[in-house]
């Protein structure tokens, strides 16, 4: 078998349509299907002999494009950091809640003791100097409107607006070609060459890609995570892509239990399943040929992980059985890089994580939206700004939940301190004098202040967190890290464009953390008081 490894780089925008979701946009996988690249190479094949009928039933063309024996790998994002293609998260990954920095790998050993465990977040990861570096790759997110042909702009008739959310450009891939037929991989080699047209909407600015690079490698023991298999008494299988199989009356299915059926029937091995960390998704597909779509299937989605036990040790003869299959693949649509897994890959029970932006960027990437386009910068900021409020909508709850009042003071208090609040959000100029007005005029009254000084936030007296809270508030650092939480990733960005956090976006938010934990208390006394009140009535 030889492999043909191929990089390159995006110069435009590309869709590679996803289906689902909203019927007015076009998401995009965050890779690049095998199905694309073959559709591209299909298409230079053709153009390289025009004088030649292209015929699934000859020989040459089944085998470099059809019938499996040429299989098209997912084209996954390529990081600098390294220098490695990445691969999918496992999805047995799993973080605590309020823990950016470690992720724990549950098929390896079970966290009982953890709580709130959650996703990772990211599609991708590669393996450097010990840690995993998450790689999401830059989308962009693009509005357009529907012109009619003979007005040639948008008209009551003709004038949907649709969106699509696309890979951005200037981002680096790498992907395998898999060729049985030795001499199929110098054909296929020439021609990775040039540019490249991929995905949809190709004539609407989308789609252009440049090789880079192409080498031709012997794959006699090649496997697509490098290294050797591991021996154990388990069988932990992880998918490197989505994969197609049928339960054991022909349907389509994505149950684990079709899975494993499956691979024991390939194996010839019976497999007791453990553990099984594992989603799904409807595919499709599209032929050109014929204009029409591939019936809908449901696939176990890539980075599925599932744990087996089997009876017997992993002997050479069965090492040399695992490593073909996983050469080969698995289940339905191989040629277009369904189908790929590998076995007994990673055996490490916690892992550090790091910076996710980090290992995306490219040192020649131009600037996404140019500087003089004054107009797109500021659309671009503002609906940065919209994606930031909607996160920070959300986390308003939580935050105010881990800010908890212990011991707070009467409801007519705290009502008087979340009137002051409320009264600086609605005016036209928010800020703090109403506020801190109040906080003085409470201290200079020691009765009505003993009750504030029983009342805590963690270890900090009531009024004193408030009065750090304001006085930190010109402190973007103290804001985003202390009070929201929010790292890098949680910042989000319209191509190279982010959110302007001001002063004044940091106080309407600070102020509405306020209020929400005010109000929480105050919802705590009124639970106090009705029991109380039944307590008394009994």
């Amino acid at each position: 078998m030889q492999v043909i490894r191929y990089r390159f780089k995006l110069t435009e925008p590309v869709l590679a349509a996803n289906i689902g979701g909203d019927a007015n946009a076009r998401s995009g996988f965050p890779y690049l299907p095998g199905n694309l690249l073959r559709g591209c190479l299909v298409g230079k094949y053709r153009n390289t002999h025009p004088s030649r009928p292209f015929e699934p039933s000859e020989e040459e063309i089944r085998r470099l494009f059809f019938d499996g024996r040429t299989r098209y790998l997912n084209v996954y994002p390529w990081s600098e950091i390294g220098g490695a293609r990445a691969l999918p998260v496992p999805r047995s990954w799993a973080r605590e809640k309020h823990n950016r920095n470690t992720a724990y790998d549950l098929a390896v050993e079970p966290q009982d003791g953890k709580q709130n465990l959650k996703p990772l977040g990211a599609p991708f990861w590669i393996k450097h100097d010990g840690s995993a570096k998450l790689l999401i790759p830059q989308q962009r997110l693009t509005v357009h409107t529907q012109r009619a042909r003979m007005a040639g702009r948008a008209t009551e008739r003709d004038g949907a607006v649709y969106r699509y959310d696309a890979l951005e450009a200037w981002q680096w891939f790498e992907g395998f070609i898999l060729c049985t037929d030795l001499t199929d991989a110098g054909i296929l080699k020439d021609l990775l060459n040039g540019r490249f047209q991929l995905g949809t909407a190709r004539s609407a600015g989308y789609g252009g890609a440049e090789i880079v690079e192409v080498a031709v490698e012997n794959g006699l023991d090649w496997r697509e995570i490098g290294g050797n298999l591991k021996a154990s008494n388990r069988l932990c299988v992880t998918l490197l892509s989505d994969v197609l199989v049928r339960d054991g009356h022909g349907q389509p299915s994505a149950e684990p239990e079709a899975f494993a059926a499956t691979l024991s029937r390939k194996l010839n091995i019976p497999l007791n399943p453990v553990q099984a960390f594992v989603a799904s998704r409807p595919v499709s597909g599209f032929n050109r040929t014929w204009n029409l779509p591939f019936p809908q299937q449901p696939a176990l989605v890539m980075g599925s992980v599932l744990v087996y036990t089997w009876p017997q040790g992993l002997d050479t003869e069965k090492r040399d059985k695992l490593q073909e299959l996983e050469r080969e693949g698995i289940g339905e649509r191989r040629t277009e890089g369904f189908g790929r897994f590998v076995v007994n890959w990673l055996d490490e029970e916690k892992w550090t994580l790091g910076d996710a932006d980090a290992a995306i960027k490219s040192s020649n990437v131009p600037t996404l939206i140019p500087a003089s386009d004054a107009g797109a910068t500021a659309l671009a900021t503002r609906m940065a700004a919209r994606l930031l409020r909607q996160r920070l909508d959300r986390r308003l709850a939580e935050r105010a939940e881990h800010f908890r009042i212990t011991t707070p003071p009467t409801k007519a208090q705290l009502g008087r301190l979340r009137l002051a609040v409320r009264n600086e959000l609605l005016s036209v100029n928010p800020g703090f004098g109403r506020i801190k007005t109040l906080v003085e005029s409470i201290q200079r009254r020691h009765r009505v202040n003993a009750a504030y000084e029983r009342s805590r936030i963690g270890n900090d007296r009531l009024l004193d967190w408030i009065k750090n809270a304001i006085d930190k508030a010109n402190d973007p650092a103290h804001w985003k890290d202390s009070l929201f939480k929010l790292d890098s990733n949680d910042i989000p960005r319209v191509g190279s464009v982010g959110p302007d956090i001001g002063l004044k976006f940091r106080l309407e938010y600070l102020l509405r953390l306020l209020d929400a934990i005010l109000a929480r208390a105050q919802k705590q006394q009124t639970r106090r008081d009705g029991i109380s009140r039944s307590t008394n009535d009994g």
